[in-house]
């Protein structure tokens, strides 16, 4: 322990560094008092030349075999479940500044791309006052209060391709702030705000990725095809698209199923985002269209 002391081990642990002897971070947590102390027994008697019976390999050789039956004869305590997917991120995070065995945002890797399919590195790119949509996970925020009391926020978004810089201003601060939290995975909307060769993104509105449901409408080719059956759609969109102006926010999304079985995915324009997915799946089935709600993330 002079060399590595109990909170490097615990550090060690909880960034994955033990993965190889045993992957359930939170059991050798668990596991962890009772080691030290039994190591340290070890260590004890070896230094007053009292062996013991599980220093000696199996085979009598001192090969890597006896190390393994060592480390097999350590204490472990009671059975316990591994931390959740999100809790090892976020202890990763703490601990290295970035994460190590996976992203928090790709499991929602491929929905995203339908849902939003800007990326952060892809921002400055973005003409200018055109409202964008992205899946993003907060890195930082920072509270602000202005000079008049408001309250507003800056922020640091990030996604698998890169960081942008972002702004929360109070207006939208004071419907979406108790989502502006750090480690928030979000979709979001707003635009691309250039300043002195830089690009920060001003969010207007969000939503936490678990509360995102989105409209599934099913189209065979022909349907697809059919300038009729295509104003029908729209019609049936705008008029469940709401009197809020932030209110209309579910995405639209058309799958095409061919006859052999073969699906696309095309995600209506920002215009005929709607307000009630139910709603809206009641009034397109009533105009004869197959249609269903379903969230981002399955439960």
């Amino acid at each position: 322990l002079r060399a590595v002391n109990r909170r490097a081990l615990e550090a060690l642990i909880q960034s994955g560094a033990f993965d190889l002897l045993e992957a359930n971070r939170n059991q050798l947590m668990h596991d962890l008092d009772l080691v030290l102390e039994w190591a340290q027994g070890r260590a004890r008697d070896r230094a007053i030349g009292q062996g013991s019976l599980f220093d000696l390999p199996e085979s009598g050789n001192a090969d890597s075999d006896g190390a393994a039956s060592s480390y097999e004869s350590a204490p472990k305590a009671s059975p316990v479940a591994d931390f959740e997917p999100q809790k090892k991120l976020q202890l990763e995070k703490e601990l290295l500044g970035f994460y190590i065995s996976d992203h928090p945002l790709k499991s929602i890797q491929r929905p995203a791309k339908v849902l939003a399919p800007v990326s952060v590195n892809e921002m400055a790119e973005q003409p200018d006052n055109t409202l964008l949509s992205a899946i993003v996970m907060l890195s930082m925020v920072k509270p602000v209060v202005t000079k008049k009391g408001d309250r507003m926020a800056i922020v640091q978004v990030e996604d698998l391709t890169g960081q942008v810089d972002g702004v929360v201003f109070p207006r939208a601060y004071e419907r979406i702030g108790e989502h502006i939290v750090v480690d928030a995975r979000l979709m979001v909307w707003g635009k691309a705000d250039r300043r002195d060769d830089q690009v920060q993104f001003i969010i207007e509105d969000a939503e936490p990725i678990e509360a995102v449901r989105l409209v599934m409408v099913e189209l065979d080719p022909s349907m697809a095809s059919d300038i009729t059956l295509q104003n029908r759609l729209r019609n049936v969109l705008r008029d469940n698209q709401g009197q809020d102006a932030h209110g209309a926010r579910v995405p639209v999304v058309a799958m095409i199923q061919d006859t052999q079985q073969r699906r696309q995915f095309i995600r209506l324009g920002a215009q005929f985002r709607v307000h009630d997915p139910d709603v809206t799946v009641q009034a397109l089935m009533a105009a004869e269209f197959r249609a269903k709600t379903q969230p981002l993330i399955p439960a």
